[in-house]
């Protein structure tokens, strides 16, 4: 006979499956905070820049708002990078849980002759 497995549902339906998810759902969580929390300072840092503006040189002004980019540019790389690790480690996860399971079912197949 012949044995599909959905793999849908031994990530859905599999207490392992469910950890996975449950993990990454609270990584995911605790990384928007983050960047809300990040989001907020350098909101905070703009409009303190942004109100120098008008007692600062303008050559001055401009290497700080240069700055200011250069910074916020390497803060959204960096977050972009945990968020893309974050959806590796599910999927590295997800695909060991797939392959262990597999391996058993495929054997306990062959035990039970199906």
């Amino acid at each position: 006979g012949v044995a599909v497995i959905d793999q849908n549902r031994l990530l859905t339906d599999s207490v392992i499956g469910r950890e996975i998810e449950a993990r990454f759902d609270a990584a995911s969580r605790d990384l928007a905070a983050e960047n809300r929390r990040i989001e907020g300072e350098l909101e905070s840092e703009e409009r303190a820049l942004t109100a120098a503006r008008a007692t600062t040189p303008a050559a001055e002004f401009q290497k700080l708002a240069a700055r200011f980019d250069e910074k916020v540019e390497g803060i959204r790389r960096m977050q972009e990078a945990k968020s893309r690790a974050l959806a590796r480690q599910r999927d590295e996860d997800r695909q060991k849980l797939i392959q262990r399971l597999s391996a058993f079912l495929m054997a306990a197949a062959q035990f039970f002759c199906l």
